[in-house]
């Protein structure tokens, strides 16, 4: 049988529409902004005739709320995981790009430089945050088998798996130009072969009436 999981990131935040946008690790703990829950709302109803036997989130408000919304229709309780929060983006947290780069250049050139060996100052180093949420997504493909799930997480987390399973290099440049809204990845499992069957890049105007 078949086995699918939705991995989705979390709908908006007001850091997430400030000019520039600011990054968000896990020690920010934002809701949604009131875009971002009209985001998670066209998401519920996106979902709402899927056969969804469980939703797993991130512990952070950002991304719990939305799993609590997305998950509504299906009369199911959002189990929170630690291993699906954010990097610990340490000193960079709530800074944006701009800033990073005036204020901490040498570790913004390492950063763009060689993100697969990179750690945050202060904070988490992405090949832990990757071993977290490879780890993490095995387990629950094995424990869902010919089920389909909900995973709620977060845009650095999910750029580490996607890249994983598809066997590309750590491109910085990738989840730049995503817009830090809500991207999807149909994840399946069939026979041991794990594949990423398609990439929704869902934006605000693409998922909500006007």
């Amino acid at each position: 049988m078949m086995t699918k999981v939705y991995l989705l990131n979390h709908v908006s935040t007001v850091v997430d529409q400030s000019h520039p946008p600011r990054l968000q690790g896990s020690q920010l703990n934002l809701i949604p902004s009131k875009q971002g829950i009209d985001q998670a709302r066209a998401l519920q109803t996106l979902f709402a005739n899927e056969p969804i036997s469980a939703c797993y989130t991130s512990p952070l408000l950002r991304a719990l709320i939305t799993a609590k919304i997305v998950s509504h229709p299906h009369n199911i309780h959002p189990i929170t995981l630690p291993e699906l929060s954010e990097c610990d983006l340490g000193l960079w947290e709530g800074m944006d790009w701009q800033q990073i780069r005036f204020f901490d250049s040498c570790n913004y050139l390492r950063f763009f430089g060689s993100p697969q060996s990179y750690q945050f100052p202060l904070g988490e180093s992405i090949e832990h945050a990757r071993q977290r949420i490879v780890s993490t997504m095995s387990n629950l493909l094995l424990a869902h088998s010919g089920q389909t799930t909900i995973v709620v997480s977060h845009p650095l987390i999910s750029w580490l798996y996607l890249s994983h399973l598809q066997a590309k290099p750590l491109e910085v440049q990738a989840i730049l130009q995503c817009p830090n809204l809500v991207i999807a990845a149909l994840i399946t499992e069939c026979s041991g072969l794990i594949q990423v069957e398609s990439n929704h890049h869902f934006t605000l105007s693409s998922t909500v009436a006007a």
